[in-house]
C-alpha cells in the first residue's frame, strides 16, 4: 500500500502518510483514479461514482456484519447484497455489471464466484482497504 500511496504522477510530488489509516485513505484513492482514468470505463465522473459505489457497498457490508451474531466483520457479499447496497442508485448498480463484465473487475474487489456460474460472490482484496471505505 505504501508504493501505491507514495506514486506519484509527472510533476507531483507525494506527500508520506502521517498514520496507518492516511496510508490507507491515499493508496484507496489512488487505486480508484488509476482504475477511472483505464479505457473500459470512460464516463463523466467516474472517480466519484467508484469511490460512492465501493463506499456504499463496504458500508452495506460493514452494517451486516454489526447485525449479525458478535458483530463479527463481513467482507465477503453476493450478487443480491451488491444490489440491495446500491438500491438507491440505479446508475451505480449498471456501473457494478459494467466492471464486472471487464478484465480488470470491480477495483479493490476480488471475485471468488463468477455470476454465470450461480450467485457472483466477491470480496474486498484488503481488510484496511475495507475499513477504510466505510
Amino acid at each position: 500500500m505504501l508504493v501505491v500511496a507514495l506514486r506519484a504522477g509527472a510533476g507531483e510530488t507525494a506527500d508520506v502518510p502521517r498514520d496507518l489509516r492516511s496510508l490507507y485513505k491515499s493508496a484507496t484513492r489512488k487505486v480508484i483514479a488509476t482504475r477511472a482514468r483505464s479505457q473500459d470505463v470512460q464516463e463523466d465522473g467516474i472517480e466519484e461514482k467508484l469511490h460512492r459505489m465501493l463506499f456504499k457497498v463496504a458500508r452495506f457490508n460493514q452494517m451486516r456484519g454489526m447485525l449479525a451474531a458478535g458483530g463479527e466483520e463481513v467482507r465477503t457479499f453476493n450478487d443480491s447484497e451488491v444490489r440491495e447496497a446500491l438500491s438507491d442508485d440505479m446508475e451505480l448498480v449498471a456501473l457494478w455489471k459494467k466492471l464486472e463484465e471487464t478484465d480488470a473487475g470491480v477495483p479493490l474487489v476480488k471475485t471468488l464466484q463468477l455470476p454465470d456460474e450461480g450467485e457472483g460472490l466477491y470480496q474486498v482484496r484488503d481488510r484496511d482497504a475495507h475499513r477504510t471505505l466505510t
